[in-house]
């Protein structure tokens, strides 16, 4: 008999975990060449650019931790060392979280109102980051199996609202989508959808749903694609009504 899935979400200490190991990873790049490689999930961008991004958006959210409220976001670095610059914002949010309640009430961008919020999503926006940062000096090391499933199971959850409503494009799916993780055994359910409204989105253990189309590969394919690192076609599997696999590409998935 096949071990269920991982619970999702992970606990706070393990979003810790993946912090500081992605970090330290990030910062490893830095220092292996130049800071102008671009960057090819964005080529407008560099290593540099890519930098800036990452230790900004670690120094939002401290902000946010550090007071439980919404913040303004800082202002770029003006001639800074920029790998120490990113090191030194990546410290001041894990010291942070590390002081945080988990369960205390705290601002976030999404449904859920507490410090956890920001353990999972700090987690995931570093591990995608720093596969960015490695895939602009050479092949990247992979995301692990089931953080790349707790970052699908976020992204549905939490980025895909959030994009339909800063810009009203979410997928409008014909018909049930299923996504399936085939290395972790986790599965998402996407209901049908028109009028401009959200797929409705479950979370299973693996077991069969009822969909007219699925879109299979390993946690980290599913996740790639759907963040459109990767083209789909060479991670995923699809079965069932393409056209249910068109509409979801043809929405916007995340901000």
């Amino acid at each position: 008999m096949n071990a269920a899935p991982h619970p999702l979400p992970l606990d706070c200490p393990a979003y810790l975990r993946v912090i500081q190991r992605e970090a330290e990873a990030f910062a490893q790049t830095l220092g292996a060449g130049s800071l102008d490689r671009r960057v090819p999930m964005s080529p407008e961008w560099t290593l540099a650019d890519l930098t800036v991004h990452l230790g900004l958006v670690h120094r939002w959210a401290t902000r946010i931790v550090t007071s439980g409220e919404q913040a303004d976001r800082p202002d770029p670095p003006e001639g800074a060392d920029l790998p120490a610059w990113f090191e030194q914002g990546a410290r001041a949010l894990l010291d942070a979280l590390s002081a945080a309640e988990p369960e205390a009430g705290c601002w976030g961008f999404g449904p859920e109102q507490r410090m956890a919020f920001w353990f999972r999503r700090q987690a995931q926006e570093t591990a995608v980051h720093r596969h960015d940062a490695q895939e602009a000096a050479g092949p990247p090391e992979p995301i692990e199996a089931v953080l790349a499933a707790d970052g699908v199971d976020e992204l549905l959850a939490v980025m895909l609202p959030r994009a339909a409503a800063r810009f009203g494009e979410p997928p409008q799916l014909r018909a049930a989508l299923r996504l399936h993780a085939t290395d972790t055994g986790h599965s998402w359910l996407l209901g049908s959808s028109s009028g401009g409204h959200t797929p409705e989105v479950s979370l299973f253990d693996g077991a069969a749903l009822d969909a007219s189309a699925r879109l299979s590969g390993t946690a980290e394919g599913l996740l790639l694609s759907l963040w459109r690192r990767i083209e789909p076609a060479a991670a995923l599997t699809v079965d069932g009504d393409p056209g249910v696999i068109e509409d979801l590409w043809g929405g916007r998935l995340t901000t």
